[in-house]
């Protein structure tokens, strides 16, 4: 089957701007900064951040590749991932083997053949992740377009549900070593983004009913009421499509901070780690972790709004 170049009904692109989309992802991003400084969850947003920027990310994959089609939106995804994510990698590993020189530690003991995977730090892992998942997702969208949006919503929904509960089960497991661990993790939200992408190219008086079944029924209802002992890895999930849902349905009005900071986003995940270990010490940091957790995303935002300014942006 021949994947089109474009869209049969190819419009030019429009850029809506989801304010409150983009503000949940800088919560999400506050989150994810925040287990990555302290290793725990934050109060009332425990858990959630990951699970948000995964099904985002699948979700704009479905409605972005269907306005640029699939091979223009394949380039412009390798891009704008590739190209950082070894850039990043390069860093992340000068900064390991200046660890360990330092400390005498081998080589051996920094680098792991498994590195080949995710890269030169766990958290990179995402990187590859949102590029396959990303390309995938618009490929089964250039397949399917055609395909009747209720069809397509209800089997991915479905198929996101079973395998959300499958991956849950098996992530309890223990002996999955990095970055299995995360993949598995992340395994269900190309199906969840995929379904709730197909609601936004539902005609616009249909969406909210539409983000309704999908967020309440499918997302939510679905692993709790099975009640199993593994239901907080799925809930977490759920909980984030239905904030993602949310977000949509309300799109709300942007400002200047928002405006600001989610172009910088990406760029805090890639750098916040390398912040984090320069900076952490000691027990007065734990004391204040939430002031820490704000000083690293604003140093982070402030490093990526100045690398922008230069070559480096690319990277960012």
């Amino acid at each position: 089957m021949v994947v089109e170049e474009k869209p049969a009904e190819s419009q030019p692109e429009v850029r809506v701007r989801w304010a409150n989309v983009e503000r949940l992802r800088i919560l999400a991003m506050f989150e994810i900064i925040g287990f990555h400084s302290a290793s725990e969850r934050l109060i009332l947003l425990g858990g959630i951040g990951l699970p948000i920027f995964l099904i985002l990310t699948n979700l704009f994959n479905c409605t972005v590749s269907d306005r640029r089609g699939f091979r223009q939106f394949a380039r412009d995804k390798f891009s704008r991932l590739f190209y950082p994510w070894l850039f990043w990698c390069a860093v992340y590993g000068v900064a390991h083997a200046a660890f360990a020189m330092r400390r005498d530690v081998p080589l051996s003991k920094v680098f792991d053949p498994l590195m080949l995977l995710y890269g030169t730090n766990l958290h990179l892992w995402f990187v590859p992740f949102a590029l396959v998942s990303g390309v995938s997702v618009a490929y089964v969208q250039s397949l399917t377009r055609k395909q009747s949006h209720g069809r397509m919503i209800f089997l991915s929904a479905s198929a996101g549900a079973v395998l959300l509960l499958a991956t849950a089960y098996v992530h309890t497991l223990r002996g999955f070593p990095a970055p299995f661990s995360q993949y598995i993790y992340a395994a269900s939200s190309p199906f969840i983004g995929f379904a709730m992408g197909r609601t936004l190219l539902v005609n616009p008086e249909k969406r909210f009913a539409a983000f309704s079944v999908l967020c309440i029924a499918g997302a939510v209802f679905v692993p709790i009421a099975l009640a199993l002992p593994i239901k907080l890895f799925a809930v977490r999930f759920a909980v984030a499509a239905v904030f993602v849902g949310l977000a949509l349905m309300w799109p709300g009005t942007s400002d200047w901070l928002t405006k600001k900071l989610a172009p910088l986003l990406l760029g805090i995940y890639l750098i916040h780690p390398l912040l984090i270990r320069f900076t952490k010490r000691g027990a007065v940091v734990d004391d204040y972790i939430v002031l820490y957790i704000f000083a690293v995303f604003l140093l982070s935002a402030l490093a990526i709004f100045f690398m922008r300014k230069t070559p480096l942006k690319r990277f960012t």
